[in-house]
């Protein structure tokens, strides 16, 4: 059986129709179409594939695979996993946008511990800063541009049985 991008589900364009695959991918679509509708599911589909394809080509690659997989810093992950563990019970399911196709919310809500939340403010804005004094120095050597942050807004939690549609994407 072959595996990869657009074989074991759509990234770019639609699948072979009869595959297992494909029968997969018809029932994520219908339980979007029933917590939506056809026309917003499919709306958000053609643009999620549409970005997955002309999006690669405008970004740079840092390495010749254009990842790379490293071991984030101590500190950061440290200081993440104390403040998940002291909160994980503020979670909240993700609001996404009517018809979004990028996670099968519909059937798997994500939960996100937002940094940005009220009751968090003060301790939300100091770890947001401490990740980012954690991590600068790698991002800059392994980018070789000097970095300035953009955004890290929370802590996403998949249920199991979650699927994430986007390949391509800056979250």
């Amino acid at each position: 059986m072959k595996y990869g991008v657009d074989v074991s589900f759509p990234i770019h364009h639609e699948l072979r129709r009869g595959t297992f695959q494909a029968k997969r991918y018809s029932d994520y679509m219908a339980g979007c179409y029933a917590k939506y509708s056809r026309g917003a599911c499919e709306g958000s589909e053609f643009a999620r594939k549409q970005l997955n394809r002309v999006q690669p080509p405008t970004q740079q690659n840092y390495t010749e695979q254009g990842f790379a997989h490293v071991k984030a810093p101590a500190g950061a992950i440290e200081a993440l996993q104390r403040f998940f563990a002291a909160h994980n019970s503020s979670a909240a399911p993700e609001q996404w946008p009517a018809g979004n196709t990028y996670t099968n919310h519909w059937e798997e809500p994500t939960l996100m511990l937002s940094l940005e939340a009220r009751e968090f403010s003060h301790e939300g804005r100091k770890l947001k800063a401490q990740v980012w004094d954690e991590v600068r120095d790698a991002l800059q050597e392994w980018t070789g541009e000097k970095l300035r942050p953009t955004s890290l807004y929370g802590i996403r939690s998949y249920q199991k049985g979650a699927v994430r549609a986007r390949l391509f994407a800056h979250f």
